[in-house]
């Protein structure tokens, strides 16, 4: 986002229409890019999520076991 806010600091305004549905277009295709990349690490997130949450208990139980002895 914060390239993107420079970026369009340095764009000159104009009044040519088919620059601005141009400038319009690349930003929404970076935007849905972005959202798309949000979306894949969410997903990844949820996928390791059940692993790591086994893996804690796993740890857990051993050091109880541990405790025991």
């Amino acid at each position: 986002m914060d390239m993107w806010t420079e970026e369009l600091h340095h764009v000159e305004l104009s009044s040519d229409v088919g620059r601005a549905e141009h400038c319009l277009q690349v930003h929404s295709d970076a935007a849905l890019h972005v959202q798309n990349c949000i979306i894949e690490v969410m997903q990844v997130g949820q996928d390791l999520l059940p692993v790591s949450t086994c893996r804690f208990l796993s740890v857990q139980c051993y050091a109880y076991a541990l405790d025991r002895i």
